[in-house]
């Protein structure tokens, strides 16, 4: 086992608090059954709950009413079946016989289900009409049964809804400014953001946590894979040449690079044979642009990249207007270090440009030269958000920057303790 395996053995995973509302929702409805006086079916009420627990209070509101349709509705078909299959003569002396009858209408209210559009609550109707059925022959009152085994899953979905919606009170630090890189949710720009953090992500923003992410990737990244969560801040994109609102879908502050700079820079590049990649900004559209022939790895990343409907890559070389926050060239691994020392070194890039060098994630031995306006960095956008944050809220920004460990960190697995790490620090206060 390797020091970074060893490291992360030391994560266990953490009760969500999905997992404490759903176990208080089985525990109430078990007492619901003793108050009850032990009638009905209490599993049917407990599966009721687990199944209509979800992530947010807002969904549990409308899932429960999808729940109860049907529920209502499962009940119904039990009942018609029930009716229907005590006027079978001898059906009960072939029971397969019976049992054809049973999934065939598992297979109706099945069918229901999608034709009354809650396919999302059929296995619960599902679930309801066979509490009700499965019993046969051994059913003295079927309406009776039908309602208590309705009545059993409303309660489920009630107490489901109950647990979800309230919340206890927790005194928030709203003064609380936290800055987090997309890095340490996503290893790179071709990753999927699991949906277990998205959900936690939703929870703090509706949680009235301020969230800044930061990332040097272009917004394209945050359009694809976050569209929906609710960010509440606006966002540091291209490594602190950009902030992007995602709610207005504009960009705030573009750290754009002077005409004539950009010309001398495509110039110096092109002299050292390097093909490189503009970006710009048109009317709110960020934009690519190539100058010079596509080296192989320009040519593998552009047939990856431009499939993204949020990329827009372009024939020809940018226009007077377009503001133009980038260049970047491809170089292979072996030359990455040795040609951005040239470049740190050369009096006129050194002079009005940052310059930044990334290994490029599926690009299998190449890196990614940056070139962006002297004075565009993460930490100035950070004090733009700052002051957005005081003119938004009123209150003076308390910054918080919440980074992982240095060893054994991987952020599809261990995120989460990142998110709960600012939940602390939101609820509670904690350091």
């Amino acid at each position: 086992m390797d020091s970074k395996s060893k490291t992360r053995s030391f994560y266990l995973p953490s009760i969500g608090q999905r997992l404490i509302k759903t176990a208080v929702a089985v525990f109430l409805c078990l007492v619901i059954y003793v108050l009850r006086g032990y009638r009905g079916m209490v599993v049917q009420s407990a599966i009721a709950a687990i199944i209509c627990m979800q992530p947010y209070a807002e969904s549990s509101k409308r899932v429960a009413v999808n729940r109860v349709i049907s529920t209502v509705m499962g009940g119904i078909w039990g009942l018609l079946f029930l009716l229907l299959m005590q006027q079978i003569p001898g059906i009960t002396s072939h029971m397969l016989l019976v049992y054809l009858c049973m999934s065939l209408g598992v297979l109706l209210v099945l069918y229901t289900c999608v034709l009354l559009k809650v396919a999302d609550s059929a296995a619960l109707a599902a679930i309801v009409f066979l509490c009700i059925i499965i019993t046969f022959p051994d059913v003295e009152a079927p309406l009776q049964q039908t309602f208590d085994r309705i009545l059993d899953t409303i309660i489920g979905v009630c107490v489901a809804v109950f647990v979800n919606v309230v919340r206890l009170p927790a005194k928030k630090h709203p003064e609380k400014l936290f800055f987090l890189h997309l890095k340490d949710i996503a290893a790179d720009r071709y990753s999927i953001v699991p949906s277990r953090i998205l959900i936690e992500l939703n929870r703090l923003y509706d949680a009235g946590a301020r969230i800044c992410l930061e990332t040097r990737w272009a917004p394209a990244f945050m359009i694809s894979q976050m569209s929906q969560v609710r960010i509440n801040m606006p966002i540091i994109v291209m490594d602190g040449a950009v902030l992007y609102d995602m709610r207005e879908n504009v960009y705030r502050e573009l750290m754009t690079i002077p005409a004539e700079h950009v010309e001398k820079l495509r110039d110096l590049l092109k002299a050292r044979g390097f093909c490189t990649a503009v970006f710009a900004v048109r009317s709110s559209t960020m934009m690519i642009f190539h100058d010079g022939p596509l080296s192989e790895a320009e040519q593998w990343d552009l047939e990856i990249m431009r499939r993204s409907p949020y990329r827009n890559y372009m024939d020809g070389m940018y226009e007077p207007g377009d503001q133009v926050i980038a260049l970047r060239v491809l170089v292979k691994d072996a030359d990455a270090k040795s040609v951005y020392e040239q470049c740190c070194a050369d009096p006129y890039i050194s002079a009005h440009f940052r310059t930044a060098r990334y290994h490029m994630a599926k690009s299998a031995g190449f890196s990614g030269i940056y070139f962006y306006r002297k004075d565009a960095t993460v930490e100035h956008m950070e004090e733009l958000v700052a002051a957005h944050f005081e003119e938004e809220t009123g209150l003076k920004p308390d910054p918080v920057r919440i980074a992982p460990p240095e060893r054994g960190y991987v952020p599809e697995h261990d995120a989460h303790h990142l998110l709960h790490k600012i939940s602390r620090i939101y609820m509670r206060g904690e350091a």
